[in-house]
């Protein structure tokens, strides 16, 4: 999945905002990603062989997508969101920037020529 905006400015604490007070209360927060192209990312939960659950910092292993073209795209070799994930991102710009402002993709972006 990807998401396309019709908007050039992103207000990432809004958009966070919106998708952490609706995002099942056990998942971990939706935070801006620290990228030059900017982007939004998931800390993934990690288990230890002692059964532990773990938070991983924010240079280990993280879901995530960045922008390109106005697209939010996870780039290749990288985790990205699950489903459910990718939909509440899409409500939550929808509900900051209205509805018809982002459009949710099914499939991979195509390629730009």
């Amino acid at each position: 999945m990807y998401i396309q905006v019709l908007f050039s400015t992103i207000d990432y604490k809004a958009v966070c905002a919106f998708y952490n007070e609706n995002k099942d209360p056990n998942a971990n927060p939706l935070e801006e990603i620290n990228r030059i192209e900017g982007g939004f990312m998931i800390k993934r939960k990690m288990e230890s062989k002692d059964g532990n659950v773990k938070l991983v910092d924010d240079n280990a292993i993280v879901k995530q997508a960045r922008w390109s073209r106005k697209n939010l795209v996870t780039p290749t070799g990288y985790y990205t969101f699950s489903d459910a994930e990718w939909i509440l991102i899409h409500q939550s710009l929808m509900a900051v920037y209205g509805p018809e402002q982002a459009i949710l993709h099914n499939g991979r972006m195509p390629p730009i020529r």
